[in-house]
């Protein structure tokens, strides 16, 4: 009689186990992200996928916010339904974020994680993962970074006989070239041929800051409690690069081919110089007819500097999942995620071993 109660009760128990682990819910994450429909094919929903086989207990809803992702963003805050982890285009989105108390401190949980600490953390670069702290604390990990740079047409500038972009421009040489680059080719009185051309045009930060720092100025003191746009090298600076556009016409005043993809103007020969991230490398390796190369930024009064770009993925204060979140952003920042974005060939890996790999690898093969 005992040998049957002890086998009852095992059974009972046994069933209650298969009745608890059967009723087990899935978490689910929300993540809005900017990215576009072929980025987010070829990269996002294979890391995505890769994910949620990895960790079965988790499902990631994915919220698409390209046209508007800041603004988006802003009103799910604001509303008080954040996604639990969302994509932040750079380091210089944190601050405000933090300062609302609307991002999770991923500092204590990245201590915790003792493969994050003695792997992927010493291989990730040092100075893009500084950007992601604000005030001592970790917000995020690099997806991917990258700088911007000058594509240059070489047919175009070999058809006027000029020198090609060199590190020894300075910005009269550029400005030179520039508008010698710059032409009507139908005689219609509109401009056909632009001699520079940058995304987003002349209203995108990216775009003018450069100029800015180059001048010796910048938009903030070091401490960043004072605004310092009128600092003379600052408007000097924004006024020579306005001038590009208004006075000298050398350029669009915004992303002027909008029924066009954002590389056609380029590869169709109408801009002889584009500024613009690494991310059409791997588009313009297969593109036949026309010959290219890239440059860096013509030198300023003070020096030459260059935009460093890197994006990130973030968790939302008030989500219930913290350890689930930081799982993911680790995904997308650790050697699954990098290793797709090597596949893209959009951005450059934040960890060095596939930096010098793997993503050479694209460009060179």
């Amino acid at each position: 009689m005992k040998k049957i109660l002890i086998i009852l009760a095992s059974i009972i128990l046994l069933f209650s186990c298969i009745k608890k682990r059967s009723g087990d819910k899935k978490i689910t994450l929300t993540f809005a992200t900017p990215t576009d429909a072929i980025t987010y094919k070829n990269w996002i929903k294979p890391v995505i996928d890769d994910f949620e086989e990895n960790h079965p207990g988790v499902k990631i809803k994915v919220i698409l916010t390209s046209g508007g992702h800041v603004s988006k963003l802003q009103s799910m805050i604001a509303a008080g339904t954040p996604p639990d982890v969302f994509d932040i285009w750079g380091p210089e989105m944190i601050p405000a974020l933090a300062e609302r108390d609307a991002l999770l401190d991923i500092g204590p949980l990245a201590n915790e994680d003792k493969e994050f600490k003695s792997k992927i953390m010493p291989d990730i670069y040092a100075n893009v993962l500084e950007g992601f702290y604000y005030k001592g604390k970790l917000y995020s990990l690099p997806r991917g970074f990258g700088i911007n740079v000058i594509f240059y047409n070489k047919d175009l500038f070999d058809k006027e006989g000029i020198a090609y972009p060199s590190e020894k421009w300075g910005l009269t040489d550029f400005l030179t070239a520039a508008k010698r680059l710059t032409k009507d080719l139908d005689g219609d009185g509109r401009i056909d041929q632009y001699g520079y051309s940058m995304r987003g045009g002349v209203s995108a930060w990216g775009n003018f800051m450069p100029y800015v720092w180059a001048n010796g100025g910048d938009l903030f003191n070091k401490d960043r409690t004072r605004c310092t746009i009128t600092d003379p090298k600052v408007v000097e600076a924004l006024q020579w690069f306005i001038d590009l556009v208004n006075k000298h016409e050398v350029a669009p005043k915004t992303s002027w081919a909008k029924d066009m993809a954002f590389e056609a103007p380029f590869t169709m020969g109408k801009v002889a110089m584009w500024y613009v991230g690494i991310y059409p490398m791997k588009l313009l390796k297969n593109v036949k007819n026309i010959n290219w190369d890239v440059a860096p930024l013509p030198r300023g009064k003070k020096k030459r500097a260059m935009l460093l770009y890197a994006g990130g993925t973030v968790a939302s204060a008030k989500t219930k999942y913290p350890k689930e979140c930081w799982e993911f952003i680790k995904w997308i920042g650790g050697p699954v995620g990098q290793k797709m974005i090597c596949n893209v060939g959009a951005d450059i890996p934040t960890l060095k071993s596939m930096a010098y790999d793997e993503f050479l690898k694209i460009f060179y093969a």
